[in-house]
């Protein structure tokens, strides 16, 4: 079965609006959606993307149908009640699925998906009034795990039992829910990395005239200073990397800091790297666009990642990678040969990551960003995404339906 053309299509992002933000603001904080959502329109779908917010809202925003439904008023002191951790109960300010279904109803969609499973609890009673509406539903997973605790597992089964496809970035992942428990054997799995973005290959003199950023090469690190994220090891690698690239520079950005003393501390036992690292900080998600378009190399030493939207980031603005071998970014890195990627072992040291990076600095070049932004188009963009979600519901017969 095919999705026709002119087919309604309703995306649900049940993550909230921030405090202050209008409708428009929201949209844009939470811009995967809203991009999706653009992608369905060029390709000829009718899309209404609905998204949490304070109250009852709709406004067209860039081509988009943006219907905001409100959140149900949280119970007193429901989340600090022992009885209703114990239950497995506690969650904040939940969506009001009551709301969302009236508008879902004034025009019955032919798709639903649902963006993340963090707000399971939630969005257990919309999935099933679209399957009962004759809905192909789907959801994609943004991270998290099958739950330990016996009642959220329950419920997080119950959410995920009316879903006809379960889109996961890797196989890993897939695996891991697969064999939760909690589908039915008909419910299908596809492996689709959701790392996707807006930003464009642009000048590289002009980025860094914006961002001042200068290196040979100019190296960018938008990871957390947390413990999976592993800085000290990006340090020690990038001291290692500087006996070859004696003009190198590390930026790093990031918006959790827990071991930045550990990271300044071991700047301070190099004189390399305290003139060779600069600490960024956190700047706002639009002026990330000059930064991946001034980087040469993007450096990730991670030891767990759903499918990092940095790095989706970094190859459509050009930049050489450099990265931990894990199971989501192999899938998002082997494609084919073209793209210009260094996978380490996670078990790799300093000196190895070191060894594995410095051939990287003969290969920088325009034509190598050329060719990592040519690799995003065929294979990361949002068209391409769209058309993957939409051809894996069309496979569906009404016999496979769940």
């Amino acid at each position: 079965m095919s999705i026709r053309q002119g087919a309604r299509v309703a995306l649900v992002n049940m993550q909230s609006a921030r405090p202050g933000d209008d409708l428009l603001a929201t949209t844009k904080a939470y811009f995967h959606a809203h991009s999706l959502a653009k992608a369905l329109v060029a390709l000829g779908y009718q899309v209404t993307l609905y998204q949490a917010f304070d109250g009852h809202q709709r406004q067209k925003i860039a081509g988009v149908d943006v219907c905001g439904f409100p959140l149900a008023k949280a119970e007193r002191n429901r989340s600090k009640s022992w009885v209703t951790r114990v239950l497995g109960l506690e969650t904040a300010s939940p969506p009001d699925c009551a709301a969302l279904i009236t508008y879902l109803a004034a025009n019955t969609p032919e798709i639903l998906h649902v963006f993340g499973i963090s707000e399971w609890m939630a969005h257990q009673r919309v999935t099933r009034w679209a399957k009962n509406a004759g809905c192909l539903v789907s959801c994609s997973d943004h991270g998290g795990v099958p739950s330990r605790h016996p009642v959220r597992r329950m419920r997080q089964k119950h959410a995920l039992r009316w879903t006809d496809v379960f889109f996961t970035p890797s196989a890993e992942r897939k695996q891991m829910w697969r064999g939760s428990g909690f589908f039915a054997a008909q419910q299908r799995f596809k492996v689709l990395p959701e790392i996707s973005t807006t930003f464009a290959l642009g000048s590289q003199e002009l980025a860094r005239q914006e961002t001042g950023m200068t290196g040979d090469p100019v190296v960018v690190s938008t990871s957390n200073l947390i413990d999976r994220k592993r800085p000290i090891l990006m340090l020690d690698s990038f001291d290692r990397l500087l006996e070859d690239w004696p003009d190198a520079q590390l930026y790093l950005y990031f918006t959790e800091a827990t071991l930045l003393p550990e990271v300044k501390h071991r700047m301070s036992q190099s004189q390399n790297l305290s003139s060779a690292v600069t600490l960024c900080g956190s700047v706002p998600h639009d002026k990330m666009e000059a930064v991946y378009n001034s980087a040469d190399i993007f450096f990730l030493t991670s030891t767990y990642e759903t499918g990092p939207i940095s790095l989706g980031e970094a190859l459509a603005c050009g930049a050489l990678c450099a990265c931990t071998a894990l199971p989501s970014i192999q899938r998002i890195t082997e494609q084919d040969q073209s793209v210009k990627c260094v996978l380490f072992s996670q078990a790799a040291d300093a000196v190895e990551i070191a060894e594995q990076m410095a051939p990287m600095k003969q290969h920088v070049s325009e034509t190598a960003r050329l060719r990592q932004r040519n690799y995003f188009d065929k294979y990361l963009s949002y068209d391409v995404m769209a058309r993957a979600m939409v051809s894996e519901l069309g496979a569906l017969s009404h016999q496979q339906r769940v």
